[in-house]
């Protein structure tokens, strides 16, 4: 599952918002760098939310979109920890029918993380194997659109069945959605964005040396 992601910033996260009510015509990565932070399950973070009811038909135009700061991961009374990820096909479940129906959103991102289902013999360690991370980005390093779900002041990612990029590391992916499939995560025919085998990412072991991201 994902746990990590590279977040934007919420002035950044606006001009993404600008662009995808006109249509993402051109790569609207902002200009000026930001510090790149990672948000981990239980950090706030800028989500883009639909102002209308995503469970209705609706025209993205501009104003159809807003930046929030939510906090990653839903609280539920059965368990012990943060629910951060959302599987697309086990939406109907109570914890989620509401808020996949209603308030499906975007999260933008510069990358996300996924670690190894297997373990990998680490180089200059005796402690033995260890589940590798690796970082995903746009192969023209884009923005990043995830698929998610909102509800108050919490959010979760949304996961699919992994694409080929991703499955020799991971049995699941976030649900990454092109700019142009914007408009149908935030319609009711977000179902067929199930299938992400088209989606290109480009992968890299994450440094475990030299100058960390810094966390939420």
């Amino acid at each position: 599952m994902c746990g990590r992601f590279v977040i934007f910033t919420v002035d950044e996260a606006l001009e993404l918002v600008q662009a995808i009510e006109v249509g993402w015509r051109d790569n609207p990565m902002p200009d000026y760098p930001a510090r790149p932070v990672c948000a981990v399950p239980g950090a706030a973070a800028p989500v883009i939310t639909a102002r209308f009811d995503t469970g209705c038909p609706h025209a993205l135009e501009p104003g159809s979109l807003e930046v929030r700061e939510l906090t990653w991961g839903y609280e539920a009374a059965w368990s012990q920890g943060l629910i951060f990820n959302t599987r697309l096909d086990g939406a109907e479940k109570p914890l989620w029918r509401a808020s996949m129906e209603h308030r499906r959103c975007l999260i933008p991102c510069r990358a996300f993380f996924e670690t190894a289902d297997a373990k990998s013999r680490r180089s200059g360690h005796a402690r033995g194997p260890a589940h590798r991370r690796y970082e995903f980005r746009s192969p023209d390093d884009s923005p990043l659109l995830i698929g998610g779900i909102w509800e108050g002041e919490r959010f979760s990612m949304v996961t699919t069945e992994p694409n080929e990029a991703v499955s020799p590391i991971h049995h699941r992916m976030p649900l990454v959605v092109r700019p142009d499939e914007a408009p149908m995560w935030l319609s009711p025919g977000y179902p067929a964005l199930a299938d992400r085998s088209a989606i290109g990412l480009a992968v890299r072991p994450e440094e475990r040396s030299g100058q960390q991201l810094p966390l939420f």
